[in-house]
């Protein structure tokens, strides 16, 4: 049951990398005969940056500490990134659920930037590989 689990997982995290580099590769190409730029070019740019917010992204996610906000019953958040409301007061301890969802956003964010960027350097015509 596990390993199938994990089979699904895998899966899914394959299904995600394939079409983040196929949409985002479809977009960097449009965007390089809109300017002019060559196809290598575009298609580096857009996965380093990419592939560099999402890290950023990853790291804020990841460096959320053990507390959350508490909401007053009759109470709603204003506005809100990353489950911080504005507007409310008082702090409680994160469940374990919310902190592994924490960390699994993280990861995430992570693992895609870091291949994104490694895909960045494959299209990138400047970095000699091998």
């Amino acid at each position: 049951m596990l390993a199938l689990r994990r089979l699904a997982g895998l899966r899914r995290l394959v299904v995600l990398l394939a079409s983040t580099a196929v949409g985002l590769g479809a977009v960097a190409l449009l965007c390089g005969l809109a300017t002019g730029a060559s196809s290598a070019r575009a298609l580096s740019v857009t996965y380093y940056v990419v592939g560099a917010f999402l890290i950023v992204l990853g790291f804020f996610a990841g460096n959320r500490g053990p507390l959350r906000t508490k909401l007053a019953d009759e109470e709603a958040p204003i506005a809100g990134m990353f489950g911080a409301g504005l507007g409310l007061r008082g702090a409680r301890r994160a469940t374990l659920g919310e902190q592994r969802d924490s960390l699994a956003t993280a990861a995430i964010f992570l693992a895609v930037g870091a291949w994104l960027i490694l895909l960045g350097v494959v299209a990138d015509a400047s970095v000699k590989l091998f």
